[in-house]
């Protein structure tokens, strides 16, 4: 699961349901991502929407 924090992309994952390699594969994937381009913060205000703030 993601989580969002203004200049930071947290991923939680359970202990023991993901291995050394795949998250630093995973990691790898995330900063190629960051430096490219493809992945921008873009949200109205300040910080990131929560689940739930359409309600």
């Amino acid at each position: 699961m993601g989580v969002e924090r203004k200049g930071q992309l947290i991923m939680l994952v359970r202990p023991g349901h993901m291995s050394a390699e795949c998250m630093a594969a995973i990691n790898r994937q995330l900063e190629y991502m960051i430096k490219s381009g493809l992945w921008i913060q873009r949200w109205s205000g300040d910080l990131p929407p929560h689940p739930g703030d359409d309600d």
